[in-house]
């Protein structure tokens, strides 16, 4: 009876599992829910673009879909609401490392050359001309440590 037990709570479990975090279709992309109503691009060109437009910087963040620090920041310190506030003054991007498409591995191969760092996540802020002005490793839980980290980079430069 114990083992009959034991079985069926694994087997709902698991169920309940799949219904939470369903497995992705072969070829597709998980759905990763949005951090908060900020708007993310996945291009980095183009998000470029836009800040050179609008004379802000750049917040690129490298993570994956399979990360559990990165989906740990989403769902702490980038709920914050002082983070989202200053998030809101930059052109955001999120560029995915951790899957065999040619887009992830060619996010994974830039975070390694340019940034010299291949940890999920990362977080980068560029100038709009493309310079890089600060770069964030890895999760954290000191939520203010982030802030400054954002707080403490340089602002747009004006051509």
């Amino acid at each position: 009876m114990k083992h009959t037990l034991l079985i069926l709570l694994l087997l709902l479990s698991t169920r309940l599992s799949a219904q939470i975090n369903p497995e992705p279709a072969p070829g597709k992309a998980p759905d990763v829910r949005p951090i908060s109503k900020l708007s993310w691009s996945t291009d980095l060109k183009q998000a470029l673009a836009k800040a050179k437009r609008l004379h802000r910087n750049v917040f690129i963040d490298f993570t994956g879909y399979y990360c559990t620090n990165a989906r740990m920041m989403e769902a702490t310190v980038f709920k914050n609401p002082e983070v989202i506030s200053l998030l809101e003054n930059f052109v955001l991007v999120r560029l995915y490392c951790d899957d065999d498409t040619p887009d992830n591995k060619a996010n994974a191969r830039l975070e390694k050359k340019r940034f010299k760092t291949v940890a999920i996540p990362s977080y980068v802020i560029l100038s709009p001309q493309n310079k890089k002005l600060a770069l964030f490793e890895g999760q954290t839980r000191d939520e203010q440590a982030f802030i400054d980290f954002i707080k403490n980079s340089t602002p747009p430069q004006s051509e």
